[in-house]
C-alpha cells in the first residue's frame, strides 16, 4: 500500500524534474543556454528560509517573511538563474548600447538571458499547471538563493518556483506578512 503523502512527495519530485527539463528545452536566443537550473527538496530549505527572514528584517521587506512561510509549506523548489552573457546579435541595441562591446565596456546587461529566463519560467509553469502542481513565481526566493551562492556560475538574476500539492493553493490569498 502506498499512502497519499508518499504519492504526493513522489509526484512533486517527478513534476520538479519534468519542469526543469521543460525549462531547459525551452527556446533560447541564438540557441545559447546561459541559464542554470537547480531543484531543491524540502531538506534543502532551512538555510534559504533563514536567509529570507534575515533579508526581511535587514531591509524591512515584510513579504519576504510571507514567502519564507510559503517555502516552509512547499515540498520542492525549482531555481532558474541567468548568466549575463551577450549574444552578439548584429544591429541589436536592445540593451541601450550600440553593440556588445560597448555594453561590456559600460558594464551593461544583455537582454537576451532575461528573455530566455522568462520563456523558461513560462514553459516550466505551463507544464506544472498541466500536472496539477501549485506554484508561484518568486523573485524573493531567487534573491535569497543568490545571496547564498548556491549556483556554480555567476548568475545575475534568479527566479524561484516553489511547488506544492494541497487541497487549496498555499500561494493564493496570501497575507502580506
Amino acid at each position: 500500500m502506498i499512502r497519499e503523502d508518499a504519492i504526493i512527495k513522489e509526484a512533486l519530485k517527478q513534476a520538479g524534474i519534468s519542469m526543469l527539463a521543460r525549462a531547459k528545452t525551452a527556446p533560447k536566443a541564438k540557441g545559447v543556454d546561459e541559464l542554470e537550473y537547480i531543484l531543491l527538496e524540502k531538506e534543502d530549505f532551512p538555510k534559504l528560509i533563514e536567509e529570507m527572514r534575515s533579508q526581511a528584517i535587514d531591509h524591512d521587506i515584510p513579504f519576504f517573511i510571507r514567502d519564507a512561510n510559503n517555502l516552509e509549506s512547499s515540498d520542492m523548489l525549482l531555481l532558474i538563474g541567468c548568466i549575463d552573457e551577450p549574444r552578439n546579435v548584429p544591429n541589436c541595441g536592445f540593451c541601450g548600447y550600440v553593440d556588445c562591446s560597448e555594453n561590456r565596456r559600460n558594464k551593461g546587461r544583455c537582454v537576451y538571458p532575461s528573455i530566455d529566463l522568462g520563456i523558461a519560467l513560462g514553459s516550466a509553469l505551463s507544464l506544472g499547471q498541466s500536472l496539477g502542481i501549485d506554484s508561484r513565481v518568486m523573485m524573493s526566493l531567487g534573491k535569497a538563493a543568490m545571496n547564498l551562492d548556491i549556483f556554480e556560475k555567476d548568475v545575475v538574476t534568479v527566479i524561484a518556483l516553489p511547488l506544492s500539492i494541497s487541497k487549496k493553493s498555499i500561494y493564493f490569498d496570501r497575507a502580506t506578512s
